[in-house]
């Protein structure tokens, strides 16, 4: 017994959109090149921002105020805020907080506190000569003070000097470029994995 037919409309002759593997995979490369490309202009920039922190930490002693020991050095301080005291010389520092003396622009004594890190520099112009931080003091006003040692010394090229202090300059100058350095490789690791995903998903459909 012959079973009646349902008509079927004309097939749609409109232009199909096919995706061949050649896409993929151009896709694919394209892909993979900018996870690369981004990781390794990343990784660059993070090398030159740590290069160029670390020669302004290098040249930073090169604005320190000196004067020779015994000596008198004024300082004029546009930062209220700690600054410390560094000993430069060729051999170890023979002085500390307790040779200081701390003259605040209003004329009263300030407390000279012993540095407690392990904080030195080699001295800028002057090969063999090192710099040791030895104590700090809190400036709490803008002003000029007057920092000076009546103590001696057995060389005769140690000198005070007072600036800022170096240290947490330095750690930022190592730990914000390695951080920014290592969360840029990590995009470009996560752009090629998507980029993977994505193909194995299209491979598979």
């Amino acid at each position: 017994m012959n079973r009646p037919t349902t008509p079927r409309g004309p097939v749609p002759s409109g232009p199909r959109t096919v995706i061949s593997r050649d896409t993929w995979t151009h896709d694919g490369r394209r892909g993979y090149g900018l996870a690369v490309l981004v990781a390794v202009i990343g990784a660059m920039a993070a090398g030159l921002w740590a290069v160029t922190g670390y020669m302004d930490q290098v040249q930073r002693p090169d604005r320190f105020v000196r004067t020779e020991v015994p000596g008198v050095m004024d300082v004029a301080i546009t930062q209220p805020g700690s600054h410390v005291v560094y000993v430069e010389g060729a051999g170890p520092a023979q002085l500390g907080a307790a040779d200081l003396t701390v003259i605040s622009p209003q004329g009263a004594t300030i407390a000279a506190r012993p540095y407690s890190a392990d904080l030195r520099y080699d001295v800028p112009g002057a090969s063999g000569q090192l710099g040791t931080a030895v104590a700090i003091f809190d400036a709490d006003r803008t002003g000029t003070y007057e920092v000076s040692t009546q103590a001696l010394s057995a060389d005769r090229t140690t000198r005070l000097a007072v600036g800022d202090d170096l240290a947490p300059a330095a750690i930022r100058t190592v730990t914000v470029p390695s951080a920014v350095g290592v969360l840029v490789v990590l995009a470009g690791f996560g752009l090629a994995l998507a980029t993977w995903i994505h193909d194995e998903r299209r491979n598979h459909s």
